[in-house]
């Protein structure tokens, strides 16, 4: 009974670790391995569909793709750096640009690090003005009309196309000039063109501005326009004095160069004279005073600001007598004054202190032969207006190559008697002042006043540096001082009623 019992009992637990151990053989990994999931793939390479790329530097961002071998690796995660982050960045394989230059793109594996390396050349163009510095375009009288355009041809230096370049014009008097483009582009080694011109309908005064070239990227070129208009200044007429080998001057006492001091003359000594310009008048209180005027806006000082004829008032406008010859100015005014002229007519100033355009006229603060003045430089290729040289003063006062007008051998400008030509005496002579140029006949080359109405400032010096020479005499002075070989002297600083002066020009 108990052995009955038993069997029964054992047979159920034997049934059911049968059950169990069925169950536990269907959970086993058929393949007899580990139950951990599929077998990783491990990387063996990489590769970029670019090894070398050039972009310029106006270029859109590039992107680099990346292949990672095996295809079915288990991890394909990459990293990607620039070697110079200053030329292009990248992120998730996309470049862009920063600036010219090289940098190396790398693109790294997560598993097993290995790189592939694209070489990135960033391109650029450059640009080039064949206009740099200052354009000054020639001055206008007031009322003027259309001028002439200034061409500028811009190139690309660089080895890509530029794009859109923009023209612009900048500063306190952009809106004075006009552009005929305003944006440009040029292939590359190509070249192209604009123009900028004064607008019409300025008025009286100076004007200027920036014009620029603008690439964007730190790219650009600039250049700056200058035009003056001037005022209606009263007519000065210059008279062409051809070329010639002349002997002039005379034996009476004078420098180290043999000019003498008298009348006619006796001695003889050769010149060779280059054609040149002069004024057929001394220079008028008119004239004077409309370049001072422009002359103090733009930058220059005059120790003196000049007289209406001998009996004027210092510096005040013009009045019914403007045409009478100006003075009370010294040599140092006259030579400034000539820079003035220059300038505002659109040509090279002649004078030069240290280089730079002389435009400073001393006092009698600074002793003769120390003043700017004194020490300037006379530039020979400037088209400019300065004062004559005696051998040039004579050549003209005389009536330029002999045998051609005036005889040579006149005593005074055009004539051998003075009335006639000459405004002189003073009082003994009854004349008390200065007359209005041309009011007696001109020589043979239309030159008036080069006898009498006031002594004319020359460029050339006395015995001595320390003093510059006059020439014609003047209206309160005897005729001998009024022949064509007549000379006299001042200090450079000195001034009078009697002081004038004409100038000359290529």
């Amino acid at each position: 009974m108990m052995k009955h019992r038993l069997k029964k009992a054992v047979f159920p637990a034997l049934c059911l670790l049968a059950a169990l151990g069925m169950i536990f053989t269907g959970c086993t990994n058929p393949s007899g391995g580990d139950d951990d999931g599929p077998p990783v793939v491990a990387v063996s390479g990489v590769s970029l569909d670019k090894l070398t790329l050039t972009i310029g530097v106006a270029g859109g961002p590039e992107t680099l793709t990346a292949t990672v071998t095996p295809g079915d690796a288990t991890n394909k995660s990459v990293t990607w750096t620039s070697s110079n982050t200053g030329v292009a960045t990248v992120s998730n394989g996309v470049v862009t640009v920063v600036a010219a230059g090289s940098a190396d793109i790398t693109v790294t594996t997560e598993d097993g690090g290995y790189t592939a390396i694209c070489a990135v050349t960033v391109t650029d163009y450059g640009i080039s003005l064949d206009q740099s510095g200052t354009y000054t375009f020639p001055a206008a009288d007031v009322g003027y009309g259309a001028q002439t355009p200034k061409s500028v041809t811009v190139s690309n230096t660089g080895n890509q196309a530029t794009g859109e370049l923009t023209v612009a014009l900048s500063g306190t008097n952009d809106s004075s000039f006009s552009l005929n483009k305003t944006s440009i582009s040029i292939a590359v080694s190509g070249d192209d063109s604009f123009t900028v011109v004064p607008n019409t309908g300025l008025a009286v005064g100076t004007y200027t501005a920036t014009v620029t070239v603008n690439g964007g990227n730190g790219i650009s070129a600039d250049f700056t326009v200058s035009f003056t208009v001037l005022p209606a200044y009263p007519a000065y007429i210059m008279k062409s004095v051809s070329t010639g080998t002349v002997s002039t001057g005379n034996t009476g006492s004078g420098d180290t160069d043999n000019w003498g001091a008298g009348a006619n003359s006796a001695y003889t000594k050769p010149y060779s004279i280059s054609a040149f310009s002069i004024g057929k008048t001394e220079v008028t209180y008119g004239l004077w005073y409309a370049v001072r005027t422009w002359a103090e806006g733009n930058g220059y000082t005059f120790a003196n600001p000049g007289t209406e004829g001998s009996g004027g008032t210092a510096g005040a406008a013009p009045t019914a007598a403007s045409q009478e010859p100006v003075t009370e100015i010294s040599w140092r005014d006259a030579v400034v004054w000539c820079n003035a002229y220059s300038e505002a007519a659109g040509r090279t100033p002649v004078y030069k202190y240290t280089g730079a355009v002389l435009r400073e006229s001393e006092d009698t603060s600074v002793s003769a032969g120390d003043g700017k003045a004194e020490k300037a430089a006379v530039d020979p290729a400037a088209n400019g207006f300065r004062l004559p040289t005696e051998a040039e003063w004579e050549y003209a006062a005389r009536g330029g190559v002999p045998g051609t007008g005036t005889p040579w051998t006149y005593t005074y400008a055009g004539s051998n008697t003075i009335d006639g030509v000459a405004v002189y005496g003073g009082s003994s002579n009854g004349v008390s002042s200065t007359a209005v140029v041309k009011s007696k006949a001109a020589n043979s080359l239309e030159l008036y006043d080069m006898s009498g109405n006031v002594w004319e400032w020359c460029q050339g010096e006395w015995t001595s540096g320390t003093f510059r020479v006059v020439r014609g005499g003047s209206w309160n002075g005897g005729a001998s001082f009024c022949a064509v070989a007549g000379r006299y002297y001042g200090y450079p600083y000195d001034r009078g009623n009697f002081l004038g002066f004409r100038v000359v020009s290529p």
